[in-house]
């Protein structure tokens, strides 16, 4: 073997390494593209949560949910419940939008607040969906009165981030 040999030999052995440590480069791109999408997705991941706040003296009462994760949630069903049967909001064909539900105590105004799909809710915002004001007002039982009353309605809340992952379901309360 003389040095020309050699010389294709090693060109050949360059040329097999070069597409091998290429094609490394592109599988260690790959990867921390995933991660780095994966990171991202759980930076904006939003949370709703059901709060509630409510004045004795002024008998107003409200239920409201809030957005406690890092990201907009964005609405892709809503369900109203009352004693968990669905309540039918404003058209029987329509399952989205505003609707009165009654309340058996002494109430002069309940309202759901429109939430339909594609709603969104942003970050640290909070959507009214109850609010209710009691004829009854300092009256101390009231809130005994109210909160069982309130324990008949309940929402269920599909949603997702702002990269289409479906979050676990707002269930009814």
């Amino acid at each position: 073997m003389d040095i020309s040999d050699w010389t294709g030999i090693a060109n050949v052995v360059t040329a097999v390494c070069s597409v091998g440590i290429a094609s490394y480069a592109v599988k260690i791109s790959k990867n921390q593209s995933i991660a780095n999408r994966e990171h991202n997705e759980l930076s904006i991941r939003p949370l709703l949560t059901y709060s509630t706040d409510y004045n004795f003296k002024t008998g107003h009462f409200k239920l409201f949910i809030k957005n406690s994760g890092l990201g907009p949630a964005i609405i892709t069903d809503f369900v109203a419940y009352r004693d968990k049967h669905i309540v039918i909001i404003n058209d029987p064909a329509m399952r989205y939008g505003a609707a009165h539900v009654g309340l058996e105590l002494g109430t002069d105004y309940l309202a759901i607040e429109q939430v339909k799909a594609g709603h969104v809710i942003a970050a640290n915002d909070t959507v009214t969906m109850l609010e209710l004001t009691s004829d009854k007002k300092g009256d101390p039982n009231i809130f005994s009165e109210v909160l069982d009353e309130l324990n008949r309605v309940g929402f269920r809340i599909e949603y997702q981030d702002a990269y289409n992952n479906q979050m676990k379901p707002l269930r009814p309360r």
